[in-house]
């Protein structure tokens, strides 16, 4: 059922999910779907699951040791916008979900957790002044702009500028973020009391 859900998303998107056309593609009974899920939400949550999965199989391949700040940075917005040119009706079936009504951990939190700890590795790699603090702000910051990008222009809203064409966008935001933390921590040094971010 997962699988045929899966498809559905890739081929269709998430809102073309219901339990009659899983059901039909499987070849059961409709109800034969809630033997195996409480509801139409756990088996999409399943299918984001997986798109999880792959997603944090492809950031597992950003290597830091060795390698400049910046080039870390791009490599993990390179592969993130290429994950998500290649995989765009799943990954938006991701943000297009509802959050647990009852407050708990969304169930993929541990593996944001995971990809925002390789970036927070390379931020602190850019200057021994940040702290875990600001690096892991500094993380999440800079990929809530990504991804803003990202969304923009998957749904054609940043004019010209389209999943293969965001690059040089993004570029230019990495740059920017890291400039503006070595202003930060500078200041810092220097004593002046600088609002975070």
């Amino acid at each position: 059922m997962i699988d045929a859900a899966e498809r559905i998303v890739s081929e269709e998107g998430v809102s073309a999910v219901t339990a009659r056309r899983v059901a039909s593609e499987v070849g059961v009974a409709v109800g034969t779907t809630y033997n195996f899920f409480d509801n139409l939400g756990a088996l999409i949550a399943a299918v984001n699951a997986r798109t999880f999965a792959a997603l944090a199989e492809t950031m597992s391949e950003v290597t830091v040791e060795g390698r400049a700040t910046r080039e870390v940075l791009l490599d993990f917005a390179d592969r993130y916008t290429a994950f998500v040119h290649a995989n765009e009706r799943r990954w938006l079936a991701v943000f297009e979900t509802e959050m647990p009504a009852d407050g708990a951990e969304p169930p993929n939190q541990p593996t944001v957790d995971r990809l925002f700890a390789t970036l927070e590795t390379a931020i602190r790699a850019h200057d021994r002044r940040i702290d875990d603090k600001l690096a892991g702000q500094s993380a999440r910051g800079l990929w809530a702009a990504v991804h803003g990008l990202l969304i923009l222009s998957a749904a054609g809203r940043l004019g010209a500028i389209r999943l293969d064409s965001v690059r040089p966008t993004i570029e230019h935001l990495v740059k920017c973020h890291l400039a503006g933390l070595e202003e930060l921590v500078k200041r810092r040094k220097d004593g002046d009391q600088l609002p975070m971010f």
